[in-house]
């Protein structure tokens, strides 16, 4: 299982891995192992964690395509995708921790725009999946699953878990919600983290640049609602932000780097 490959849809220059404890030192490790088998082509594997003695640190220590960051994952990314770098490289986003899509969309969307605030309900009813869990600060996480996953999982047509057929995907039940529950919405942002190799998905960079242009745009006029949300077929985590426009003598923004970096812990 681990082995099976999705076709690469582009040349991906950096894979940016958040967290080098347990999970991202098993990321980096497959992603390594793909790019040293040929079934993967990259020029970089960055690494990043708050600890600068972190497992992966020592792991890869002589790994010429591993370079290690010290920071957090929202400073990082907001760094990193204001140069012309982002839209060829891929993010692992982890498994557990902060939205990170949605916290960078946040922060960068706060530069241009009046207010962003993440609202502390996106869905004000239970949606009747295994697992539903809004985390107090307005993110929802969600899954289809009622069993322990794989961690090497790549969510194949026959769940490896039940021995039968998954009829389900994240991706379209978060479509779908939005649809039903907020025709509020402005837009929905699903990032949708896909197999890419060796039990790894990963989700293009791209997809954020075109998110951030996206909204600034249904911003620029009126307040809106946006949904956003990264999900596998199997799980997913979701948050509505409300955006309204700047007014001409309006200075930037609600949300900041540093009122993000309180609100939210790394692991």
């Amino acid at each position: 299982m681990p082995g099976v490959l999705s076709p690469q849809p582009s040349p991906i220059s950096d894979f940016v891995v958040a967290g080098g404890g347990c999970f991202g030192s098993y990321h980096t490790r497959q992603l390594l192992k793909a790019i040293k088998r040929g079934r993967l082509e990259a020029e970089r594997i960055i690494v990043v964690d708050r600890q600068p003695d972190c497992a992966a640190s020592k792991e890869f220590a002589n790994e010429s395509l591993v370079e290690i960051v010290t920071g957090d994952w929202i400073t990082y990314l907001h760094g990193y995708l204001e140069g012309s770098a982002g839209s060829a490289a891929h993010l692992v986003p982890p498994p557990i921790g902060p939205h990170v899509a949605l916290e960078w969309l946040r922060l960068a969307l706060a530069k241009e725009v009046g207010e962003v605030v993440l609202e502390d309900v996106p869905i004000s009813h239970e949606i009747g999946l295994p697992y539903e869990h809004i985390d107090g600060k307005g993110n929802l996480f969600l899954s289809h699953a009622a069993w322990l996953c794989p961690t090497n999982c790549y969510e194949p047509a026959v769940c490896p878990a039940i021995k039968d057929t998954r009829d389900w995907s994240m991706p379209e039940t978060v479509t779908s919600l939005a649809s039903e529950s907020r025709p509020d919405l402005a837009q929905s942002f699903v990032f949708h983290s896909r197999h890419l190799a060796f039990g790894i998905s990963t989700m293009p960079m791209q997809d954020l640049l075109d998110a951030r242009d996206r909204a600034l745009a249904l911003a620029s006029q009126a307040e809106v609602s946006i949904l956003v949300a990264t999900t596998s077929h199997c799980h997913g985590v979701l948050g509505v932000l409300r955006l309204s426009p700047r007014t001409t003598f309006e200075k930037p923004a609600v949300a900041t780097l540093g009122s993000i970096k309180d609100e939210h812990g790394q692991s």
